[in-house]
């Protein structure tokens, strides 16, 4: 089967936020209780002490390994967006990975930034949505041109999203991963991938 990517969804604690986790498989819907790759970011803050006075900073980091299932006890795991599967059928899921694990946690553009708030700006959400822009097209996934910007993949991908949570009576939709177990699961819009 072709590459196919997934973006997990885990209800954070503040309410209509949520943290991403990117997953791709090459067999088709994945489980939420079996071992899978997940890719995400998360921010850890550390004291600069190079200036005049110290100041506390955020900075990301990948968390490569430390999530190893979708769901468990505690992740508050809501479900996924699909997207359909890559349209180029030489693409391996082991050269997905192999650029997934060597995405640096923050562009050098934002990471050496004098301005403070693009750090404090940059999220897990935004680092998935550029992996997805700048490498979707090689492995055969490529927006329209509608969706071909940060901002609006970003907006259509998390009106998806709420479609994933109860919360907002939005009707859930089950598909049958591969170990016949139901996830809870929303396509990505169809019109918005340009099909080879």
């Amino acid at each position: 089967m072709p590459v196919q990517f997934f973006i997990a969804f885990y209800r954070s604690g503040v309410p209509m936020k949520y943290h991403w986790v990117l997953v791709a498989t090459d067999d088709g819907i994945p489980s939420s209780t079996e071992p899978i790759k997940c890719f995400e970011i998360m921010q850890e803050r550390i004291l600069d002490d190079t200036g005049p006075e110290p100041i506390v900073v955020p900075v990301w980091e990948t968390q490569l390994g430390k999530r190893t299932q979708l769901s468990d006890k505690t992740s508050n795991f809501r479900g996924l967006v699909m997207f359909p599967p890559c349209t180029d059928e030489s693409v391996t899921l082991e050269s997905v990975y192999d650029v997934l694990e060597n995405v640096p946690a923050m562009p050098p553009s934002i990471a050496n930034s004098k301005d403070e708030r693009k750090r404090q700006d940059w999220t897990c959400a935004k680092w998935i949505i550029d992996i997805l822009l700048e490498f979707g097209p090689i492995w055969g996934l490529e927006f329209n041109r509608s969706m071909n910007t940060e901002t609006m993949l970003y907006y259509e991908i998390y009106k998806q999203a709420h479609k994933l949570d109860e919360a907002f009576g939005s009707p859930t939709r089950r598909e049958y991963a591969k170990d016949g177990s139901l996830v809870n699961c929303v396509p990505f819009p169809q019109e918005y991938v340009e099909m080879a």
